[in-house]
């Protein structure tokens, strides 16, 4: 359990008990208060710790040179649910599945670097899989992480997030990520027939914990993770999780979308980077936007927080070249197109005048260092 309460109080323990004890605690608690009393307990914990074993599925498809891409999905809870996780399963399967068919027949060329899906335990099978596979940590390339992909969209339910990598391991996939969506997602025409909207809910989003791709994403892993995962779920975690909440077309969308990056991330050409970096320029404008929103300088932000945006976004275009050869000249164009970008606003918004307070009290940019 996570402590929340303020500074100057002692933490304290949490038990998983059952509604049952629970209902019995609180009839308790509503007696002894009218007495001006309120119940009081010791508590003994019993440990033990021995070699176990954890089910992990994995399943493979060879590529032609060393490397990986992973679809994993988590495959339990106290109580397996529809969409939290049997969706993220059920796409994962259908996923290796189709591309597995499709390569066989011929009807898609082999991958150049292999595909991988693992199916496990949410969060301590990624330990134990990570664990096994320590040695090979290098040939994985990147991960798509799906969890809760299927539930019907109606009211404030089903919005399909797209999460992306952490500042601590930057990565271009998001973007590609967004141009599947761009191309997959938009079926429905409008009024104007020359232009399409989405028929579901999703979009792109930065960075959150909550499953599997935590692990991953983690620097002492350093897999660039993505995940697909639905928020809000009013059923989420509760025996209301169920196949009725399920919408079939949600599902395929969520699935199509992950094959399509996932084989496309396989074989990732110099030649396929031009839309995909349209839209990183586009990611990078919108996190200029957001800080120049969030800090109170009248519209400018601290050199510190341009350079570290700057920073991030280099990163992540480097890492085009764990994937594809031939691309430096295309890497380092749309570097010098960001800073000149960032340059810009920051003329813009600062209108001449005085740089000295545009530094903030304490604008310092934290730096992982637990070794």
């Amino acid at each position: 359990f996570y402590w929340h309460g303020d500074e100057d109080e002692i933490p304290g323990a949490g038990f998983v008990i059952s509604p049952r004890q629970g209902d019995a605690l609180a009839e308790l608690c509503i007696s002894l208060e009218k007495e001006g009393e309120y119940p009081l307990c010791d508590a003994k914990i019993e440990v033990r710790t021995s070699d176990g074993h954890l089910e992990i599925v994995e399943a493979h498809i060879p590529g032609k040179e060393t490397g990986e891409i992973l679809v994993t999905a988590h495959l339990c809870h106290g109580k397996p649910s529809a969409n939290d996780n049997a969706s993220g399963c059920a796409g994962a399967i259908e996923l290796f599945r189709s591309l597995s068919s499709l390569i066989k027949t011929g009807r898609l060329p082999q991958p150049r670097f292999g595909i991988t899906m693992v199916l496990v335990p949410e969060m301590s099978g990624t330990f134990a899989y990570l664990h096994e596979k320590k040695s090979k940590l290098t040939n994985f390339k990147a991960v798509i992480n799906l969890d809760m992909i299927g539930r019907r969209q109606e009211g404030r339910s089903g919005l399909l997030g797209i999460f992306g990598p952490c500042d601590a391991l930057p990565s271009f996939i998001i973007d590609l990520m967004a141009y599947v969506r761009r191309i997959t997602d938009c079926e429905a025409p409008t009024f104007n027939i020359k232009e399409f909207v989405s028929p579901f809910y999703s979009q792109i989003l930065s960075y959150v914990g909550g499953s599997d791709h935590v692990v991953y994403n983690d620097p002492f892993i350093g897999v660039p993770s993505i995940t697909l995962m639905q928020w809000m779920d009013k059923d989420y975690h509760t025996s209301k999780d169920q196949l009725g909440n399920i919408d079939p077309e949600i599902l395929e969308k969520s699935t199509a979308m992950a094959a399509i990056w996932t084989y496309s991330l396989t074989n990732l050409t110099a030649a396929d980077l031009m839309p995909v970096l349209a839209l990183t320029r586009e990611r990078f404008l919108k996190q200029l936007h957001i800080m120049a929103e969030k800090l109170p300088f009248e519209g400018a932000l601290p050199d510190e927080a341009y350079a570290y945006i700057f920073n991030v976004f280099c990163k992540a275009l480097n890492d085009i070249r764990r994937f594809t050869q031939g691309a430096d000249a295309l890497i380092e164009d749309n570097k010098r197109f960001l800073r000149t970008l960032m340059e810009e606003i920051q003329k813009r918004l600062y209108n001449g005048k005085e740089t000295e307070n545009r530094t903030a009290p304490d604008s310092r940019i934290p730096v992982r260092d637990l070794l």
